[in-house]
């Protein structure tokens, strides 16, 4: 029993030996298996590698090569644009020298003669030429002084004679015998008369004198001539904007239109048709303490819009007369035919002008005894 036990160990110990001795076969020729696998994809890998290398290699050799001619090519670039420019600077400057030459021989030769015209007339000129011609000089006028003027309106047409209501108002001012200083007395288009004083306490003598007159009083309107106040005239507005609602727009948007108590100190005037005839330009009368800061701001804000202006000088001409300063409804020879613009004639059926004369250049020429 013992040896069969013995005889059967052995025989189980040989098959546990054969099946180790196979399992580690198995097992080797695997790992010689993964590792022939292993080592194929390394060499797979290197090669790859290797390729990766020399396109790194050739990258850079080819990024240095266009660097390199970009450098080149620049600096060829550069040297050209330089040469350039200097060219340029040394053409302008040839150019420039010779206009400078030629404009300082042409002032040379102007300037010398010049001198010779000067010396050849002083020469030939005698005490009595030069006296002659000092005699043509006209003053030279300096700043109007402030005056202060008092005018005298009729109150009737039977008083729209200038030169009787003149008589008049000298009569009555010579009348009571004061020494009253008048720098002088003019004429105002309608009959109404213009006193012009040097000073206040002379304005406020006459105007008490003349106010205690009944016969003046009741003749005339006497009042104090105020200064025209700035204008501006504000462009293209729609044509359906009244008056009112330009004025409302106007103080709501521009706060400065309005004095410390919140008055306006701007009145619309009247309209002038624009030449888009969906629009019309509009004059409207500022106060004078405001017209720096108005003139600044150049320009206005009304409704949605920003609106341009600019100062409005309205000069007046009357059409019948061809003076300044007034209309044909203040005209005191209204009645009479209109004169021609050009000729200052009276314009007839087959009127023709002869001589270019203007009306206004004939009465200053009258008033300053001018030829």
């Amino acid at each position: 029993l013992v040896r069969k036990f013995s005889n059967d160990l052995k025989v189980l110990r040989l098959e546990l030996y054969q099946a180790n001795e196979n399992a580690v076969n198995k097992d080797i020729l695997v790992l010689k298996t993964k590792i022939k696998d292993l080592e194929a994809r390394n060499k797979v890998l290197e090669s790859k590698l290797t390729e990766q290398d020399d396109l790194s290699e050739l990258m850079n050799d080819a990024v240095a090569k266009i660097k390199q001619d970009n450098e080149a090519m620049l600096k060829s670039e550069l040297k050209a644009v330089v040469e350039t420019v200097n060219k340029i600077k040394q053409d302008h400057k040839l150019m420039l020298q010779e206009e400078l030459k030629s404009n300082l021989i042409e002032n040379t030769n102007k300037m010398v003669d010049d001198l010779k015209t000067k010396i050849e007339s002083v020469n030939s000129k005698t005490y009595a030429d030069v006296a002659k011609n000092l005699l043509k000089i006209p003053h030279s006028q300096g700043f109007p002084t402030e005056e202060f003027v008092l005018l005298l309106k009729p109150l009737g047409k039977d008083k729209s004679d200038y030169h009787s209501n003149k008589n008049l108002i000298t009569r009555a001012l010579t009348s009571k015998g004061n020494a009253l200083r008048i720098a002088s007395i003019s004429r105002v288009f309608g009959g109404s008369v213009k006193i012009i004083t040097a000073n206040e306490t002379d304005f406020a003598a006459i105007k008490v004198l003349l106010e205690s007159m009944q016969d003046i009083t009741d003749a005339f309107e006497i009042t104090r001539a105020q200064k025209r106040k700035p204008q501006v005239i504000v462009y293209n507005i729609d044509k359906t904007i009244q008056a009112e609602e330009l004025l409302e727009g106007l103080l709501q948007k521009n706060c400065f239109l309005h004095d410390a108590n919140n008055v306006p100190i701007v009145k619309i005037e009247f309209p002038i048709q624009a030449r888009n005839k969906e629009s019309r330009h509009w004059v409207v009368t500022i106060d004078p303490s405001i017209f720096k800061d108005l003139w600044l701001k150049q320009g206005l804000y009304f409704s949605w819009s920003r609106v341009r202006f600019t100062e409005f000088i309205g000069i007046r001409q009357c059409r019948t007369c061809g003076a300044f300063c007034h209309t044909v409804k203040y005209c005191d020879e209204r009645d009479k035919s209109p004169i021609c613009e050009n000729c200052s004639m009276l314009k007839t059926e087959n009127h023709s002008c002869r001589v270019p004369k203007c009306k206004n250049c004939i009465l200053a020429n009258e008033k300053f005894k001018r030829n």
